[in-house]
């Protein structure tokens, strides 16, 4: 999804900032090892052709802070994490 005029690009499941790493639910269905490399760059070509500038993923993490409360992450990220997940699952 890409909502104008935000340029965010949000990919369900598989990319989420802020850095890359295997999904926290390895059974989605379209996690397929044979196609997850060429999904990975065209989601680098669409984000080029239209611009867009920063991904939010639908994973929020959250964090400790010293006081034992709790803040969530960003689940913002620049569209450079897509190469990064292209890379932590084989090859640029």
């Amino acid at each position: 999804m890409l909502p104008r005029p935000a340029n965010i690009l949000f990919i369900a499941d598989l990319v989420n900032a802020p850095a890359a790493a295997f999904p926290p639910d390895p059974t989605i269905p379209h996690i397929k090892p044979y196609n997850i490399i060429a999904f990975f760059k065209a989601t680098e070509k669409f984000a080029a052709d239209n611009d867009v500038e920063n991904i939010i993923g639908s994973i929020v993490k959250f964090d400790a802070r010293e006081d034992g409360s709790m803040i969530s992450q960003t689940a913002l990220g620049p569209v450079s994490i897509v190469a990064d997940h292209k890379g932590f699952f084989g090859r640029q």
